[in-house]
């Protein structure tokens, strides 16, 4: 593993990991960068060369393919924790990023699988807790085998004797190739699915449960349901691949809905990245616009330009606003570029002639379209109840500004 597990309880070993908890995914990096390593007291520590897995936040997504793994989004999940994952797979689109729907056929028996290698691992590493070297001692126990038996008795709860009872059974004369043989199997049979999606795709994008977050008093007397919540999740155990969850959406009732990225083997510093360029477009409800000519490398779709092409996307989605970056501070009463005593128009309310030609001309050499083709735009979308700012881009902090309610540019309010 990327980070040493000595220290930590021994659960199943060949499934224990350790990652960081965190506000969001920038701090994760942060953390990893500290924790991960080879550690000679841990046996499955990796050697592999470490990296800096902060170094692709702010990553540019287009071009990025993503899997989406139809059972994910089938039977079992609920379907509004299904929609809040669709719905993010479309703000990776709208950044650039390929969707490839795919198939991952052996997740029905996932859970299964997890559960009798992870059960069978965990009867052989608890056993070592019998109240004489290890683990609670009861006081009660007239001779060694009491001793044992009262100690582990009292000491495990129920879950765990469930699990060790279940592990034994596994592991024992005559069921170990009708369970743990063949769940070691499977192991290898979604190992290998993993590996056919990762030679076409970058990462994987699932829910990280079939649900949201149950009360603390639910599914306590039915352990097989509380194993099924663990669906999402437990291949990526399977497959020793990284993983990060992150916050996609909220149930009716204001319950957090969990996305997952899983990525390729070694490669954290990608899913970090992703996450965090999806955590800073839902943190502000922002969507952004790819220009025309770069969305599309075969034959470019025309709008005219790229600011009504933004316009008509905000127009069909049915933005909240439009924000339109340009190389200077909004729309002058003059030229800026020649007239120093230009001054900013901050509020725009109707859109008339005189502000177009105001703002003749094809505008800065820097500019893509100049403000003509801005004052369009803000047409198209103000028509249709979009209220839309124009404003400098050299500043990528406007944007933060903007969506905490500060005056930025030019705001032309919407009909």
């Amino acid at each position: 593993g990327r980070v040493s597990r000595y220290g930590l309880v021994a659960f199943a070993s060949s499934l224990d990991q350790i990652g960081p908890l965190a506000k969001d995914a920038h701090d994760c990096g942060i953390i990893l960068n500290a924790i991960a390593g080879y550690d000679r007291h841990d046996g499955t520590s990796s050697k592999n060369p470490t990296a800096d897995y902060t170094s692709k936040i702010g990553m540019d997504m287009k071009g990025v393919k993503i899997a989406i793994p139809k059972e994910f989004y089938g039977e079992g999940i609920d379907k509004e924790d299904a929609d809040a994952v669709m719905k993010a797979a479309e703000s990776y689109k709208a950044m650039g990023a390929e969707l490839v729907e795919c198939s991952m056929p052996s997740l029905k028996y996932a859970v299964p699988a997890y559960y009798l290698i992870s059960s069978a691992e965990a009867s052989s590493n608890l056993s070592r807790y019998d109240g004489i070297k290890y683990g609670h001692r009861s006081e009660i126990g007239e001779n060694f085998n009491e001793l044992i038996c009262n100690s582990r008795a009292e000491g495990f709860g129920s879950e765990v004797k469930r699990r060790i009872l279940l592990g034994n059974y596994a592991l024992s004369s005559g069921y170990y190739d009708a369970y743990y043989g063949k769940a070691m199997g499977l192991r290898q049979k979604i190992s290998a699915e993993y590996d056919s999606i990762f030679e076409k795709c970058d990462m994987i994008l699932t829910p990280t449960t079939p649900s949201v977050a149950y009360n603390a008093d639910e599914n306590i007397s039915d352990p097989v349901k509380m194993y099924k919540a663990d669906i999402c999740t437990v291949t990526v155990n399977i497959a020793s691949l990284p993983a990060i969850s992150t916050t996609c959406g909220y149930n009716n009732d204001g319950m957090p809905i969990g996305m997952s990225i899983i990525g390729k083997k070694f490669d954290e510093a990608s899913i970090i990245g992703a996450a965090d360029a999806f955590e800073k477009t839902f943190e502000y409800g922002a969507i952004p616009i790819i220009n025309e000519n770069d969305a599309v490398p075969v034959e470019e779709i025309v709008y005219g330009d790229n600011d009504s092409l933004s316009a008509i996307v905000a127009k069909l989605i049915k933005a909240d606003a439009l924000l339109i970056l340009t190389d200077i501070d909004g729309l002058y009463d003059k030229d800026p570029h020649k007239d120093e005593d230009a001054r900013i128009i901050p509020v725009v309310e109707e859109i008339t002639e005189h502000l177009f030609e105001i703002a003749g001309g094809k505008g800065s050499k820097f500019g893509t379209g100049g403000m003509i083709t801005k004052l369009q735009a803000a047409q198209i979308a103000t028509e249709v109840g979009i209220p839309t700012i124009v404003m400098n881009g050299g500043d990528s902090d406007n944007i933060y500004r903007v969506l905490e309610g500060h005056q930025v540019g030019t705001f032309f309010t919407a009909k």
